[in-house]
């Protein structure tokens, strides 16, 4: 606890210890081994952008999926993501901007999921 305020800065690494892992996953278990049981599928996500979040401070129940977090991005910058770079065609992302969840009622746009982890495969519908 002393070291908690380094926690995410320069000095540590890009990596969450497994007590936060096993407190991120609560209620549900098995952290990262079993898909079925949402074990590293449903994890935490803080998000602050207080120009668009009337408010704030609230969960959401809705489910997005990793590939929905760099649209969100690309949208909170006010940017659209580059046909090409450097000469590179680029592919369209998969994912959704996150904000239409700024709305705690908004009913969820991802409503299929399918993902896997160590061989454990598991459908979110």
């Amino acid at each position: 606890m002393d070291r908690l305020d380094e926690f995410g800065g320069p000095s540590t690494y890009l990596n969450i210890p497994v007590g936060w892992a096993w407190a991120g996953s609560t209620p549900f278990q098995w952290m990262k081994q079993v898909a079925s049981h949402y074990g590293a599928t449903r994890n935490p996500l803080v998000i602050s952008w207080p120009r668009a979040m009337r408010t704030p401070g609230q969960q959401r129940a809705q489910f997005h999926h990793v590939v929905d977090v760099v649209p969100t991005i690309l949208d909170a910058a006010g940017i659209e993501a580059p046909d090409s770079v450097h000469g590179a065609s680029q592919q369209a992302y998969d994912g959704d901007s996150l904000r239409y969840t700024f709305d705690a009622d908004g009913p969820s746009r991802r409503t299929t999921q399918y993902f896997e982890i160590w061989g454990n495969r598991a459908i979110y519908h």
